[in-house]
């Protein structure tokens, strides 16, 4: 029921539950967060400077009782901070949740954030193995870039408190440079997006770049005189979560690569830790060359290129993908044809009188008929693995067993081999109704030619099997191998 005369239906700027004062604001996608700010002292006898605390929540702060419970987890956190003598920087944040235990009871998740150092921090141990994923053998040194793509994860989630500088945004500017010139140049860029995306990524950052003011950060207690404006100039949520988007994403890049190690990925085909991808260890993948024309060979290379460390880059899997995808709807091009041909072949009429050729027409229908099929399924599950975590799902789940990779290549192979072994049985075909004919005029003009047709195919596949004389050495592939 909307009341008589009613005209104002904006969320409340303000709700004052009595201990904090939270100050409501909605997220660029929407979704409706809460924000109080605190004055604290950095040690408990008030001896020192002060600090400036912002808290924020996703809790529904409107009922008393979720403040209430905020309040008190906000009071012993920062008392336990003053004396552990953690809140030494000016400005610090404080995100808090809260959630329902397997006993019903009301529990208190935090973390705290120092914004000038990019790091997210606790009054607690904090088990951090979830926020290394895949990545083992972190040092000390190289774990501070997961923690500062976890804080530019918190500036997504929270973006109204933000500064931006122009240091900032030369840093960002230069990587996304830095990653378009080498994703240009490299088929083997560590660069967590394609050339398109990384130019479009560039315009946007140029775009921002006129847009922000040299600093903007919420301030209600700080001094104007310090060169920290009020909030009246702050730049809208949507531009600083752009900004936090792609820090994120290159941040993350660089601690998934050991960025700053001496033992850094150089490439997306270079595995910093052992690696096993040999196929001289693979004797299931020789074993199944031998029937599917060395088609498994190939993929299986092509998944130790994209599947490196038991991680996945997201523009060499978006490649390796599409060429699989194309490859699958080529040849069911090539299926097709060879069923129509195959079906037409046993419609002529002295076709039954060779009994052996019909058998191969069978055959060779059976074979196009499997490639159609096995190729319409491959390129619909393919697909749906466009999403990168997906496709890390994806592939932890393929290549679990003992041989994963060799199983994943073999069925990657299957729609090549079985389309090949179609054409296979209709060359026979074709072969048996030539030979088996009493003329010997046909065994005459013919046969030099089925001969010629033989050398010419076996030409190819004799050309892609030997082993190159010399082969130019890159520069990365020398840095590599003085690295191992």
């Amino acid at each position: 029921m909307i009341s008589a005369g009613r005209k104002d239906f904006s969320i409340p700027e303000e709700i004052n539950s009595g201990d904090l004062i939270w100050d409501c604001q909605v997220h660029p996608h929407g979704t409706l967060y809460f924000s109080s700010e605190q004055v604290t002292w950095k040690d408990p006898d008030m001896e020192t400077s002060m600090v400036q605390i912002t808290v924020f929540t996703d809790a529904d702060v409107r009922k008393q009782s979720n403040s209430d419970a905020i309040a008190s987890c906000v009071r012993k956190l920062l008392d336990q901070a003053q004396i552990s003598g953690h809140l030494e920087d000016t400005l610090t944040e404080l995100t808090i949740d809260l959630s329902t235990n397997v006993h019903g009871e009301l529990e208190c998740k935090y973390y705290f954030v120092a914004p000038d150092r990019r790091v997210l921090f606790w009054e607690n141990d904090f088990e951090a193995k979830h926020l290394l994923g895949e990545v083992k053998g972190v040092t000390s040194g190289h774990i501070k870039y997961a923690m500062e793509a976890e804080y530019w994860m918190h500036r997504e989630l929270y973006p109204n408190d933000c500064k931006i500088t122009p240091e900032l945004h030369r840093e960002l500017q230069a990587m996304i440079l830095h990653a378009y010139t080498d994703t240009i140049f490299s088929e083997v860029s560590l660069a967590p997006f394609d050339t398109d995306e990384l130019q479009r990524a560039l315009s946007i950052v140029d775009y921002l770049n006129g847009e922000f003011r040299p600093y903007t950060v919420s301030s209600r207690f700080l001094d104007p005189s310090q060169g920290i404006v009020n909030k009246d100039s702050i730049a809208d949520d949507q531009y600083i979560w752009a900004y936090a988007r792609l820090m994120r994403m290159f941040t993350r890049a660089r601690f998934s690569n050991f960025y700053g190690e001496i033992g850094a990925r150089l490439g997306t085909d270079h595995a910093v830790y052992a690696d096993d991808s040999y196929l001289a260890r693979r004797p299931i993948v020789k074993l199944f060359n031998l029937i599917l024309f060395g088609s498994p060979s190939s993929h299986v290379r092509k998944i130790d290129s994209v599947w490196v460390d038991q991680a996945v880059n997201r523009p060499r899997w978006k490649m390796f993908m599409n060429g699989l995808t194309s490859e699958w709807n080529g040849l069911v091009i090539y299926s097709t044809v060879m069923l129509a041909v195959d079906i037409s072949f046993l419609a002529v009429p002295t076709i039954d009188q060779r009994p052996s050729a019909k058998i191969a027409l069978y055959i060779s229908s059976l074979w196009s008929v499997a490639s159609l099929v096995v190729s319409a399924l491959l390129a619909h599950s393919g697909g749906q693995q466009d999403n990168i975590d997906r496709a890390t799902a994806f592939m932890t789940r393929m290549t679990r067993s003992l041989h994963g990779k060799e199983n994943l290549a073999v069925i990657f192979s299957l729609p090549y081999a079985l389309v090949i072994w179609g054409m296979v049985f209709f060359f026979l075909a074709l072969s048996l109704v030539i030979f088996l004919s009493a003329n010997v005029a046909t065994w005459c003009t013919v046969g030099p030619a089925w001969l010629l047709v033989i050398g010419f195919i076996g030409w190819p596949v004799w050309a892609a099997k030997r082993h190159p004389i010399g082969q130019p050495v890159s520069f990365l592939w020398n840095r590599r191998k003085l690295g191992e």
